[in-house]
């Protein structure tokens, strides 16, 4: 047993680094600044016939996608924003959800595994018959009995709650912002099948990060995106203008 809680304290270990170290999905902030007011520019999209309004975030000039936030704490944009996790002192986003999910469970695991092995430890010395060892089983019983408690107490009210919430909330397609902000109080758009979900979440491949391109590389395209972008943007200033809304 004590192979294998060290082992798992090894695995929480090693994804609560991959999750700190990983990107979250930060969107690059844009250096150029478009002439004309975003306030009179509206960008939507249809999903699943749920109409998605881009916003526009003035601190990294940029248009968020939906599902996208900007972090207060990181003072930066992520795509699939979920919470800003103070374990990991980062975001948790579309790049590292998988890390902090596997995380949460790995803890869980560990803690109701060392309650379980508590109690055998009590119930053994409980049922030692020799004498000689009285006081010896007696502090065996009360620091496991301390040691129980506080993993009871820890799981319950704190890991438990919050990998049964994560998990609904995988179940649901969801984001913790999106959860919290009640963002689709009815119907969620981006509600799939279930094994896509969870192939989605635990074993699908990360996609390559915005912020480790080379910068000639990233400058294109910023460059292409930023050209699109602008297109789409003039496009709808006019059909604005000319609705005189």
């Amino acid at each position: 047993m004590i192979i294998i809680l060290s082992c798992l304290y090894i695995l929480a270990i090693f994804l609560m680094l991959r999750g700190g170290f990983t990107d979250p999905g930060i969107i690059p902030r844009m250096k150029d600044i478009i002439d004309w007011s975003p306030k009179n520019v509206s960008i939507k999209r249809v999903v699943n016939g749920h109409i998605l309004v881009y916003t526009y975030c003035y601190t990294c000039l940029v248009w968020r996608p939906p599902r996208t936030s900007h972090c207060a704490v990181c003072d930066n944009c992520t795509e699939r924003f979920d919470h800003h996790c103070l374990w990991l002192g980062i975001c948790i986003g579309k790049r590292n959800y998988k890390f902090f999910y596997t995380y949460l469970f790995t803890l869980n695991i560990t803690a109701l595994l060392e309650i379980g092995y508590s109690i055998y430890l009590i119930v053994s010395s409980v049922k030692d018959d020799e004498g000689k060892k009285e006081n010896f089983r007696l502090l065996i019983i009360i620091c496991n009995s301390i040691v129980i408690f506080i993993d009871l107490m820890f799981e319950v009210f704190f890991l438990g709650k919050l990998f049964i919430l994560h998990t609904y909330l995988l179940f649901k397609n969801a984001t913790f912002y999106e959860y919290f902000k009640k963002k689709f109080p009815f119907t969620n758009p981006f509600t799939k099948t279930l094994f896509q979900h969870i192939y989605r979440v635990i074993f699908k491949f990360n996609p390559d990060p915005n912020l480790n391109l080379d910068d000639k590389k990233q400058d294109d395209n910023k460059t292409e995106s930023n050209e699109r972008l602008n297109e789409l943007i003039k496009y709808n200033y006019q059909q604005t203008k000319d609705s005189g809304t």
